[in-house]
């Protein structure tokens, strides 16, 4: 046989065994009872549910529901949920009978708050004149929602909340019991990469930001490059525009030695999506990882005239109840593509796949930074259940 022909064939048993293996390997992994409930406020395309993050870990890493079914993203949340005509329905806490409410908290395992912000008529009435533009069809904190995970805590469960938990819309006396209960305190700035500033670009520059901008600097709008936003709660607006504010047009994460090595996770990456400024308010939280804006001196005098530090935290874990979490970003929401989810150990072969250096690809976020943060913090739970 030929030379040639020894390396098709070698090439080939790669192409199609190697898959085969990791798929195989897959299916011979036991499934992992672990009760989860998700709470996502803010659905209004039920599709881009079925590639959120959160629902590829489980299943990727086989954490199924008490019956031993897969998890699914179109059903196994409460909130928001669309249906055809622009109808909807909404499942949540406040459903709940007090009987059946407080057993939640003795048979889950975590609690998951991936989304409050909730949902608006401009964003569910797309192209109708007739509708408020900000007016809150659903969304926001509700008591039920901080009851929940009070009892969690006090029944020694795991909780974890995400970017917006602690902001608006929620009333502000919600906003303040939710700060209490994970120690925390935002400080009423909230962010993000844009991949172009350009006015012109329409979808991914809202009217609002640049109407906003131009009547509290009484000036027209000129930016045209990459940058990061920040606007206030009480709706200033901040612009850092790359190259003249920023060294890299991109947030970053990062983490200490310690962190990388108890999670997994890179000491550097890039970050494209919402965050908020956020810090502990004692000691009774740790920070595991930092936002770092990349501000040049132009940049720096900018934050600094708006008291806007360059660094904050990204991800918190609780001292006294080690399993309370807070994700000062959208981690949960990045959407990531299912054609490996069912394959051990396809990780390496994605971020093979991945354009690392692509900052408005968050599917590299997600396999070097979401993917094992969450995996560590399921197995942990997932081992520490099994003891007893």
């Amino acid at each position: 046989m030929k030379k040639r022909h020894i390396i098709l064939i070698i090439l080939w048993t790669i192409i199609i065994g190697v898959p085969l293996l990791l798929r195989f390997s897959w299916e011979l992994t036991p499934k992992k009872p672990f009760n989860v409930l998700f709470v996502n406020k803010s659905v209004t395309d039920s599709v881009s549910l079925t590639s959120y993050a959160t629902n590829w870990v489980l299943t990727h890493r086989k954490y199924v529901k008490p019956g031993g079914s897969f998890y699914d993203p179109l059903e196994d949340y409460i909130g928001f949920f669309p249906k055809e005509g622009r109808n909807f329905r909404v499942r949540d806490l406040n459903d709940k009978n007090e009987e059946t409410f407080h057993q939640l908290a003795k048979d889950l395992n975590l609690v998951y708050f991936a989304d409050t912000y909730g949902v608006y008529a401009h964003q569910w009435h797309k192209n109708d004149d007739k509708v408020l533009p900000y007016h809150k069809i659903y969304g926001g904190l509700s008591e039920r929602d901080l009851d929940l995970i009070e009892n969690m805590i006090a029944n020694d469960k795991m909780v974890i909340a995400e970017f917006n938990f602690l902001t608006s819309p929620s009333p502000r006396v919600l906003q303040e019991r939710a700060e209490q209960i994970f120690n925390l305190r935002w400080q009423g700035w909230n962010g993000r990469f844009m991949p172009t500033l350009n006015k012109a670009d329409t979808d991914r520059v809202p009217a609002w930001l640049i109407d906003l901008y131009e009547a509290q600097n009484n000036s027209d709008w000129k930016f045209t490059e990459s940058g990061i936003m920040l606007v206030n709660e009480n709706e200033k607006v901040v612009i850092l525009e790359y190259p003249k504010h920023l060294q890299t047009p991109v947030p970053e994460i990062t983490t200490t030695f310690q962190h990388r090595k108890n999670y997994g996770i890179p000491n550097r990456i890039a970050y494209p999506g919402w965050f908020e400024v956020t810090f502990p308010r004692s000691r009774a939280m740790e920070v595991i990882s930092w936002f770092e804006i990349p501000v040049n001196e132009a940049g720096k005098a900018v934050l600094e005239k708006n008291n806007i530090p360059d660094k904050f935290p990204a991800a918190f874990r609780g001292i006294n109840h080690p399993r309370k979490f807070y994700f000062a970003g959208d981690f949960g929401k990045t959407e990531v593509p299912q054609r490996f989810v069912r394959f051990k150990g396809s990780r390496y072969l994605e971020l093979f796949l991945t354009d690392l250096r692509d900052p408005t690809n968050r599917e590299g976020f997600f396999f070097a930074y979401y993917l094992p943060l969450f995996s560590s913090i399921l197995k942990e739970e997932y081992e520490l259940n099994q003891d007893f």
